[in-house]
């Protein structure tokens, strides 16, 4: 019985047997003022960092798995990772054959657009974690799907962060723009209080936003499952405090249904759309 299980044991693991390569991709593009950067991956994390500089760094570390040398060559081609520019434009991404089948778009110039297109897999393993070095002033525009968290980290510009197995992380905000998530957290912290309209989602997450003293703003919110905090006070509509416990915080509001609550002053709208999570609007500290 032993010998039985040994050998079934050595069959499966030549069954399983697969060939990888790993890489390393480095681009540099000049740009100058603020440049639009896109990046768009399928499995993987995706890290932005901002200079003082005029000039796009990205660079990416790839894994690829195949059951052998001919199908991992195949997989290299139809999903190779690439980068290109298009006047003050930056695209990078995974890319398709040029020798015929299909190609992936190379989304430039997308603010005002709303383009996506994904491609499912063939089977095969891979990974593509992505760093970029941009202008403070970029605006960025970042996907990634599996097994991969995006970071931003001192970004000016108009942004539009989505993610779908994995959390978002955005530090020092000096801009406006969409924060989505399907399975994962958001946490987003404004170096400067948002100018224009912010919009947040998440399905299974919480979602934790740092706000600037001197916020005015009008929020939007619905939750499900999981209860708002808030250390601004709330007026306008705001939904009754559902508990005298603090938690170190000045306010929480109920959960579930759709509330609305006004800052200060108010002014721009911050639209906040939770469903299994806490949300947590806080004050910088």
């Amino acid at each position: 019985m032993a010998r039985s299980v040994a050998v079934f044991l050595a069959v499966s693991a030549a069954c399983a047997a697969s060939v990888a390569e790993n890489g390393t991709f480095s681009k540099r593009f000049p740009v100058s003022g603020a440049p639009e950067v896109v990046v768009s991956v399928v499995e993987g994390d995706i890290r932005v960092t901002t200079h003082s500089g005029s000039e796009v760094i990205v660079e990416a570390k790839y894994r690829y798995e195949a059951e052998d040398a001919a199908s991992l060559e195949r997989l290299k081609k139809q999903l190779a990772f690439d980068a290109e520019q298009s006047g003050n434009n930056v695209w990078a991404g995974l890319d398709g054959p040029r020798d015929g089948g299909w190609r992936r778009e190379r989304e430039f110039g997308w603010r005002g657009k709303n383009r996506e297109k994904t491609r499912a897999d063939r089977g095969w393993k891979f990974r593509h974690d992505v760093e970029v070095k941009a202008p403070r002033e970029a605006h960025l525009k970042l996907s990634t799907v599996n097994r991969g968290t995006i970071t931003v980290d001192g970004v000016r510009g108009e942004f539009s962060l989505s993610n779908v197995n994995g959390g978002i992380e955005a530090r020092g905000l000096d801009g406006f723009g969409k924060l989505n998530t399907v399975n994962g957290p958001i946490t987003a912290s404004f170096a400067r209080n948002p100018a224009q309209a912010c919009s947040v989602r998440t399905v299974s997450g919480k979602v934790e936003l740092s706000f600037q003293k001197d916020l005015n703003a009008d929020f939007k919110l619905k939750t499900l499952n999981g209860k708002l905090y808030s250390d601004f006070p709330m007026t306008a509509g705001v939904a009754e405090k559902a508990s005298a416990e603090s938690k170190g915080m000045k306010r929480i509001y109920r959960a579930g249904g759709a509330n609305g609550g006004r800052v200060g002053r108010g002014g721009v709208e911050i639209d906040i759309h939770g469903v299994n999570g806490e949300v947590r609007i806080l004050e910088a500290r």
